[in-house]
């Protein structure tokens, strides 16, 4: 996409960008460079267009090289490795140019794993969230696969993004240019797949020694912290773990049944 974004005009009063490529350059036919291009230039054109309008840009705790465990806040600065979270932290960068220097009403929310009913891969995000892994292997062939010593990642309830963004949206004005939208709610992948097993009796437990190869590359052991955004609009709204996840199972249970 190159120069302006070509919509016609729209009464709308704010816009929400949460569009991204999340697989590899290789795996959607791209240079490095296109690849970057492709996650930068529709945000640059809907900024343009969106002038005068409040306009939330969706960001990622992948702007995030490593992370100790504990809380991470928006304080803390990024280092960002990757042309997903390069590109991200470039138009954090950007954002807040736009509303310091230039007085616009934009901001960037970061979200850290997410998972919820109707998660489905496609060309440009070929990998769902281990939940919906864990959930689909669970139902298709009874049991469920997990390293023992596979660390915790924080876990947020999809349908709660669209709350906490509808709160941010509905503020008669905003402090900062940047949000943390995340549940705080930290679980292994041992966890995740015992609360299955009790949503659905009949499944097995295959629990391996050590680390899984997902769970060594892991870096970002932190848990983005929400305090921010609940200190300032009193958001708390977080759907415990083992209700969402009851809903994830009920959705792809259907999907599965479906012929």
């Amino acid at each position: 996409m190159t120069g302006s974004l070509d919509l016609p005009p729209l009464e709308a009063d704010a816009v929400i960008h949460a569009a991204a490529i999340t697989a590899a350059p290789e795996e959607v036919g791209l240079t490095p460079e296109g690849y970057f291009r492709a996650n930068v230039e529709p945000a640059l054109c809907l900024l343009e267009w969106a002038e005068g309008r409040r306009v939330i840009v969706l960001s990622s705790s992948a702007v995030f090289r490593a992370t100790a465990p504990g809380p991470v806040t928006e304080t803390m600065t990024p280092a960002p490795l990757g042309l997903y979270a390069v590109s991200k932290r470039a138009l954090e960068y950007l954002l807040e140019t736009l509303r310091e220097q230039y007085g616009r009403d934009v901001l960037a929310v970061r979200l850290s794993n997410i998972y919820g009913p109707r998660e489905m891969a496609r060309r440009t995000r070929p990998r769902v969230s281990l939940v919906a892994r864990l959930v689909t292997e669970a139902l298709r062939e009874g049991r469920v696969t997990i390293w023992r010593d596979d660390p915790p990642r924080d876990w947020t309830y999809a349908p709660d993004v669209g709350r906490a963004l509808l709160a941010l949206l509905d503020a008669p004005a905003l402090r900062h240019v940047l949000y943390h939208v995340a549940a705080e709610q930290m679980l292994t992948p041992l966890e995740i797949a015992e609360i299955i097993r009790r949503r659905l009796p009949g499944v097995t437990l295959e629990v391996r020694e050590g680390l899984s190869a997902e769970g060594e590359s892991l870096t970002r052991r932190g848990m983005l912290s929400s305090a921010r955004l609940r200190d300032e609009l009193g958001f708390t709204r977080w759907t415990p773990f083992e209700e969402g996840i009851g809903a994830v199972i009920e959705w792809f249970g259907h999907a599965e049944a479906a012929p």
